[in-house]
C-alpha cells in the first residue's frame, strides 16, 4: 500500500482473522439494510454493516494510536468543543460496505465526526488490464478505478495523492481524518464487484 503517513493517513493490513470474519459479517448483512441515502456514493448496493459495530470497534480505535497526528488532532478537537477539558471516549458510531460496479463512482466528500477509513475487501480487476481497457488509456491523467486524497499546504495549494489500487490492497486499511476529502473512480474491465467497507468515529458523549 502507498504510504501517505507525510499527509496524516496511515495504513497497515487487518490481522487474518478479524478479515476473515469481516468477510463473514459482510455475506451476513448483504441486503439488509441500505445505507444509500447516508451517502453520497453514486453505488446502487450500499450496506449497513452497523449490528457487526462491537466485533471491530477495539481494532478501529486502536489505530488512533498508531499515530502521533492522530493523537494531535484528537487532542485539538476536544479543546476546541469542550474547553472544560473533561475526559471523552470516541466510539465507531457508523460502518457500512460498498459494492460498486463498474462505471459507479465516489464523488469527492469527506466524511462526518474525527475519523474515518476505507477497508480494501475485494478488488475484482487488473490494474494493468483496467489502465488499457478504461477510456482514459491515451490520456496523460488515466484515472481509472483510482482513490484519490486531497490535502492542503499553509498557502491553501491542494495537492493530490493518487493511489493506484489493485489486488495486492485487499485486506488493507487507510485511516485518516473524518475531513480528508477523497474520492474513487469508476473501474471498466471487470463485471464483478469493488468491495470496499468504510465507517466514521465520534465522540462518545
Amino acid at each position: 500500500m502507498k504510504d501517505l503517513s507525510q499527509i496524516g493517513i496511515n495504513h497497515e493490513y487487518l490481522p487474518v482473522d478479524l478479515f476473515n470474519k469481516l468477510k463473514e459479517e459482510i455475506t451476513l448483512l448483504k441486503g439488509k439494510v441500505g445505507h444509500q441515502k447516508k451517502l453520497v456514493g453514486n453505488i446502487k448496493e450500499e450496506w449497513d454493516l452497523a449490528p457487526s459495530i462491537h466485533i471491530f470497534n477495539s481494532y478501529i480505535l486502536s489505530l488512533i494510536n498508531k499515530n502521533e497526528t492522530h493523537l494531535n488532532y484528537l487532542s485539538k478537537e476536544r479543546d476546541k468543543f469542550f474547553p472544560e477539558g473533561r475526559d471523552l471516549l470516541v466510539q465507531l458510531t457508523s460502518f457500512w460496505v460498498n459494492f460498486q460496479k463498474k462505471y459507479e463512482f465516489n464523488p469527492v466528500h469527506e466524511h462526518n465526526g474525527l475519523f474515518s477509513f476505507i477497508i480494501f475487501v475485494k478488488i475484482p480487476y487488473d490494474l494493468e488490464k483496467e489502465r488499457k481497457e478504461g477510456p482514459g488509456s491515451l490520456s496523460n491523467s488515466n484515472y481509472s478505478s483510482c482513490l484519490q486524497f486531497f490535502s492542503t499546504n499553509v498557502r491553501g495549494k491542494t495537492y493530490v495523492e493518487t493511489i493506484d489500487v489493485d489486488k495486492s490492497y485487499e485486506g488493507g486499511i487507510y485511516f485518516f481524518n473524518a475531513e480528508t476529502k477523497h474520492c474513487v473512480y469508476p473501474f471498466f474491465s471487470s463485471d464483478d464487484y469493488r468491495i470496499t467497507v468504510s465507517g466514521n468515529i465520534k465522540w462518545a458523549l
